[in-house]
C-alpha cells in the first residue's frame, strides 16, 4: 500500500505507536491470523464447492468408530505425519486449522457469511493477544524503572 494512502487512514499523531494499535484500527490481522484466514477460505471452497478438486480429495470428514459426542461437530481428519515437513502439508494443517474453530464458525454456510465470521473471530483473538502482551510489557518495564 503506497504512503499516502496509509497515511489518510492513520489517526494524527507522532507516529511512534506499536504497529498493533495501527492494525487494530485498521482492521488488519496480524501474519500468523491472516495465513489461518487464507488456509480456511480455501478449506471452506474445497469443502462447500469441491474446488479446486486436487485439495477437496486430501480432506475428509471425521468418522468415529463409535457413537461420540465429537461425531456431530462436523469435525476433519487430522493425518497422522511423522516429519516436521510432512506437517506443513494443505491436508495436514487445514484439518487442523479449521477444528481448532468454533462449531458455529465450522457451520456458516455462504463463503461471505464464512469469511465474515472468520475476520471478526480472528480479529478478536488477536486483540485479546494484543491486550495480554500489553500487560506484560507495562509490567515489564514497571519492574525495570523500579529497579533503576
Amino acid at each position: 500500500m503506497p504512503y499516502g494512502i496509509t497515511q489518510c487512514y492513520l489517526p494524527p499523531g507522532r507516529g511512534d505507536f506499536p504497529a498493533f494499535i495501527y492494525t487494530h484500527h485498521l482492521h488488519w490481522l496480524l501474519v500468523h491470523s491472516r495465513i489461518q484466514f487464507k488456509l480456511s477460505t480455501l478449506c471452506f471452497r474445497s469443502r462447500t464447492l469441491n474446488q479446486p478438486q486436487y485439495l477437496s480429495d486430501t480432506l475428509h470428514s471425521y468418522q468415529p468408530t463409535r457413537l461420540l459426542c465429537s461425531s456431530t461437530q462436523d469435525l476433519l481428519t487430522v493425518p497422522r505425519c511423522k516429519t516436521v515437513f510432512v506437517g506443513r502439508r494443505f491436508s495436514v494443517v487445514a484439518p487442523r486449522v479449521r477444528n481448532s474453530f468454533p462449531q458455529e464458525l465450522r457451520k456458516c454456510e455462504p463463503l461471505g457469511t464464512f469469511k465474515k465470521h472468520l475476520k471478526t473471530h480472528l480479529f478478536h483473538k488477536n486483540i485479546i493477544h494484543s491486550q495480554s502482551l500489553m500487560r506484560l510489557r507495562l509490567r515489564f518495564y514497571k519492574l525495570n524503572s523500579g529497579a533503576i
